[in-house]
């Protein structure tokens, strides 16, 4: 959640060719074209929004709300590309737990992705998150500790442990940086 907050202008995108969230409707959904849309808005963004490598590849993430993933399973380029391009075998999305990839783009559904009803008509609405490299960020204030402690003539032991951290999205010159919010209808079931 940490990371659909409070997108600037420059990091979002809008489903059906829209330009506010308020005019998304249930038939703008997310799409292949959306996806490739999404990339290259990360590649030509300044500073751009580098690819994450994995074995050698670069790929970008995108964590789609399982509603927005129904609907990518539609679409035509969708389902092409992972009929006939999906790896084979172990690592196919089937067994690794991915969503799949498309250009370059690997999915992951969750549905800790906001959904909304602020689109138009209260429509409800899907903030899919569209990620490259240092798109959050991880700062540890206090390292963990384990401590244990013996009560009772050393008959009962206590334990305790800590740590104190925070998450937050990546800024660079207080804009968003490595991120770009994928807002698209996602109508419930």
């Amino acid at each position: 959640a940490k990371l659909a907050a409070d997108s600037d202008d420059g990091h979002v995108l809008y489903g059906g060719g829209k330009d506010a969230e308020n005019l998304i409707t249930d038939a703008d959904k997310l799409t292949c074209a959306l996806i490739s849309g999404a990339k290259r808005k990360a590649q030509l963004a300044n500073p751009i929004i580098r690819p994450v490598k994995v074995k050698g590849k670069e790929y970008f993430v995108m964590v789609v709300h399982p509603l927005a993933s129904r609907d990518l399973k539609t679409d035509s380029a969708w389902l092409n590309a992972q009929y006939y391009a999906a790896e084979r075998g172990l690592d196919n999305p089937i067994f690794s737990g991915m969503l799949g990839v498309y250009d370059g783009v690997v999915l992951h559904e969750h549905p800790a992705v906001p959904w909304t009803t602020t689109g138009a008509s209260s429509a409800r609405v899907a903030h899919n998150l569209f990620l490259g490299a240092q798109a959050g960020v991880w700062a540890v204030a206090k390292e963990p500790y384990w401590r244990e402690k013996l009560f009772d003539y050393d008959n009962s032991v206590g334990f305790a442990t800590g740590l104190i951290h925070g998450q937050a999205k990546s800024a660079y010159n207080s804009s968003d940086y490595a991120t770009i919010q994928v807002v698209t209808g996602a109508k419930a079931d």
